[in-house]
């Protein structure tokens, strides 16, 4: 008796691993709304919530802009990171079809602006360099590391 009862534990268990698992790929591999609707639900919605309005622990995705999602999640700085395994050269978790995926989703949801910036990096470095010593290196640190 015991034995039937570890026995379907189990398989409840590797069925369960195995639904975690297809989900997962299967969402790493398209870049439309519905894959980033997957990939909210298993990332994002513990501290967003699932119906993007926020919680405690994070605020509303509802009015957020396309281009802070990219920087977010492109940067690494989502999803969270525990703050006791904090690294100041974060690396994102998902690839830019997972990125777009989320984006997405999320844009879909938003009343957020959907506006994507150009950024021209063609430049002078040493007036950049120049300007943020004097003006931002104070509080973000010379190396920019906070």
């Amino acid at each position: 008796m015991k034995v039937d009862r570890r026995f379907r534990r189990g398989a409840c268990y590797a069925l369960g691993l195995f639904f975690v698992l297809v989900t997962t790929v299967r969402a790493a591999t398209g870049s439309d709304a519905e894959t980033g609707k997957t990939l909210y639900a298993i990332h994002c919605s513990s501290c967003h919530g699932a119906t993007l309005y926020g919680s405690v622990n994070a605020p509303s995705l509802r009015n957020v802009s396309r281009a802070a999602l990219d920087f977010w999640l492109g940067t690494g700085r989502m999803p969270a990171h525990l703050p006791y395994a904090q690294d100041i050269h974060q690396r994102p978790i998902f690839s830019p079809a997972q990125i777009a995926s989320l984006t997405e989703f999320v844009m879909s949801q938003s009343r957020g602006s959907t506006i994507m910036p150009h950024v021209d990096n063609t430049g002078d470095l040493v007036r950049g360099r120049t300007l943020f010593i004097m003006n931002c290196a104070a509080c973000h640190g010379v190396t920019g590391s906070g």
